[in-house]
């Protein structure tokens, strides 16, 4: 049994979290007021205290990469995750615009998801339905076939 693909998924995930752990630390230091003394660490500097040497980036030219040894037209590397390409990213704002406000963006992602699972249930319909046609269209031409033959 080959453990290294649930090893790689194990670690980014851990990855994943510590990176986004790291984001609210930073989002809670940025938003406290100035003259503060107490300032949350990063989760590397708690799990090994504090350092006089700066943190192991996650991410970025310097940050970690974990490569894929068993690649088939995929991703490079494992982690970082790959991100959205810009094309991608301006998709998304004009799907929901960023000024809407939160309930208003909350509805519409809502009918979106809404759209888009409607959609896929009528491919999915679609799709047995003409399953459905060759398989009769099938044993017909079985039946035909065996009908037509001398006994």
């Amino acid at each position: 049994m080959n453990l290294l693909p649930k090893l790689v998924d194990e670690l980014v995930d851990l990855m994943s979290r510590i990176s986004g752990i790291d984001k609210e630390v930073d989002r809670v230091n940025g938003a406290a007021r100035a003259g503060m003394k107490d300032r949350l660490s990063r989760v590397e500097r708690e799990a090994r205290g504090e350092l006089s040497r700066p943190d192991v980036p996650l991410a970025g030219p310097d940050g970690l990469r974990l490569p894929v040894l068993h690649r088939s037209g995929g991703p490079l590397y494992a982690w970082p995750l790959p991100t959205a390409s810009l094309a991608e990213r301006l998709a998304a704002e004009f799907i929901v615009p960023r000024w809407l406000g939160p309930e208003e963006a909350d509805r519409r992602r809502r009918e979106e998801n809404e759209r888009l699972r409607k959609f896929y249930q009528d491919q999915q319909r679609e799709r047995e339905k003409r399953e459905k046609a060759e398989f009769e269209k099938a044993k017909e031409a079985d039946r035909a076939y065996w009908a037509s033959r001398p006994i």
